[in-house]
């Protein structure tokens, strides 16, 4: 009987260690979904890059290489500032340009790099620092130098190359700007870059 009673014992226990096991993994899990902002929020504790939350936007995230470089409500504002001044300026037939937002990765490097390009104007450059560059509709990457807001970055200028993507159903989103090489680009884009630009740095982003 006292070994029956044993492993009564040890198979009890083992039941119990597995049940307080499903309970704390259940709280951590219910924890986590019922904070959603901790998807939000750097953690200087964890490695780097992080990949940050951006809320407000369906599945918009940020990449980061340290915890100054911007917390992901600045970033949200700038999303909302510039489609709010895009749609009354130039439209959103379909919710295009609503979705690529909805959808974007912004991943903030903490220098330039050396490459090639062109000018606001059209001049090509072969050799000079780049400071921001849109990849595709879904993933662009902006320069965050030590000190700089986001106004001060090229966050805006990116987020207009993925809207002339969009929208006009281009597969370049126009990298000449005011240049003849490509169409979409005008002045007109350009003076909405500094007037999205303007009201950041009067929210102090």
């Amino acid at each position: 009987m006292s070994i029956i009673y044993r492993c009564l014992i040890e198979l009890l226990i083992i039941f119990l260690t597995a049940l307080l096991f499903l309970a704390c993994t259940s709280v951590q899990t219910n924890k986590f979904i019922n904070n959603p902002q901790e998807l939000s929020i750097c953690d200087d504790s964890r490695s780097f890059p992080q990949l940050i939350k951006i809320p407000g936007f369906k599945n918009a995230w940020q990449m980061v290489y340290d915890c100054e470089v911007y917390h992901s409500n600045k970033s949200s504002i700038a999303l909302q500032v510039f489609y709010k001044h895009w749609s009354l300026k130039f439209g959103d037939t379909n919710g295009v340009l609503q979705s690529a937002l909805d959808n974007i990765m912004i991943e903030w490097k903490n220098k330039p790099t050396i490459g090639s390009g062109y000018s606001l104007q059209g001049f090509k450059i072969r050799f000079g620092r780049i400071k921001g560059l849109t990849l595709s509709p879904g993933y662009i990457w902006a320069c965050a130098e030590s000190g700089q807001t986001v106004c001060e970055t090229s966050l805006i200028h990116e987020l207009t190359h993925v809207a002339i993507w969009v929208q006009d159903q281009t597969t370049h989103g126009d990298p000449d700007h005011e240049g003849p090489k490509y169409k979409g680009w005008t002045k007109q884009h350009s003076s909405l870059i500094d007037s999205i630009n303007d009201e950041l740095c009067r929210l102090g982003i």
